[in-house]
């Protein structure tokens, strides 16, 4: 019997997702993608065309919830974070899900997390959430032989502090092989419009230290240019990361000799990595993206530092932070 995978969400990442579920095979694989907006499910499919195969599987595109099989093998939720709770919860309602994959920010509202987790787990779905780096080869040989303690940097300018900060803390976490931290934020007073319609956004810093000495700075400064650079220092030496330039600046010390190397990097494109997770997920059971218990809990001490802060900017207590 073939493995239905669905996609909730035909936007421009959904799009993606769907694209690379281009390499599948037909003979194993069906593919129903939903929206409630026809023009995003007419313009998904035809970025899924543009790339498919022969052999690629076949695909159902729908504005109707109820149409939806009732036994998933994945289902991948690529909507905005303020309607997620409520397609997951549809979606357990409605079918029975063997893997779960959602896109960040989870939700904007901090009870969501334990709803939709207890929801999970009295189902028996297996559920990971898109905070891709740990999976990237160049982070995965870094963390193998990184010392302990480490530092992290990651400086640049309005790169979105509120949507993307935790894709750099689940990689600290990552390479901290899961040590609890504290985390001082110095978030900027204002709060901004995201390019989003409907979301916001944040500039300034987290400063991160856990229990094992090991430290993370998180800074994106509300003016400039500056492209994101991530810095990890360890007792090997400093490598200097540029992911839009695609280089890995290596500055390494052994036995009183100084070494530098420059490597070429590759930020594989989600339209590239869906595709191998459905697999990893069909092979092994797992995947290398995070669990989602893991990211609840680096989500819920990012959303409570945007909620006082959102809080004060609007100098009224706020329960929901719409972070895209």
């Amino acid at each position: 019997m073939k493995k239905k995978i669905v996609i909730i969400g035909a936007g421009q990442l959904g799009s993606r997702h769907l694209q690379s579920l281009a390499v599948l095979d037909q003979n194993n694989f069906e593919i129903f993608v939903f929206d409630t907006q026809l023009s995003s499910l007419e313009v998904a499919k035809q970025r899924y065309l543009e790339v498919s195969k022969e052999n690629s599987p076949y695909i159902e595109i729908s504005t109707n919830f109820e149409s939806l099989p009732q036994e998933l093998f994945c289902v991948i939720v690529a909507t905005g974070s303020m309607v997620r709770k409520s397609v997951v919860e549809n979606l357990l309602k409605h079918s029975n899900i063997q893997y779960l994959i959602l896109e960040k920010f989870l939700f904007p509202k901090k009870e969501d997390y334990t709803v939709i987790g207890e929801l999970l787990d009295k189902n028996a779905v297996k559920t990971f959430v898109n905070t891709p780096r740990r999976t990237f080869d160049f982070y995965r040989a870094i963390a193998e032989k990184l010392n302990f303690p480490f530092q992290m940097e990651v400086v640049g300018s309005q790169w979105g502090l509120g949507c993307n900060a935790i894709h750099f803390l689940d990689l600290f976490y990552f390479l901290n092989q899961n040590t609890p931290f504290q985390v001082i934020s110095n978030i900027d007073k204002e709060v901004i419009s995201s390019k989003r319609e409907g979301y916001v956004e944040f500039t300034g810093s987290f400063n991160i230290n856990d229990d094992r000495n090991n430290t993370c700075q998180i800074v994106s400064y509300n003016e400039g240019n500056l492209p994101i650079v991530i810095t990890i220092t360890d007792s090997n030496g400093k490598k200097i990361i540029h992911e839009g330039l695609g280089e890995l600046l290596n500055f390494s010390s052994k036995e009183g000799k100084y070494e530098y190397r420059k490597e070429v990097i590759r930020m594989p494109f989600q339209s590239e990595s869906t595709s191998k997770i459905v697999l990893e997920l069909l092979s092994t059971g797992t995947c290398k993206i995070t669990p989602y218990q893991d990211s609840a809990y680096l989500h819920l001490i990012l959303l409570e530092k945007y909620l006082h802060q959102y809080s004060q900017f609007l100098n009224q207590n706020v329960e929901i932070c719409p972070i895209t």
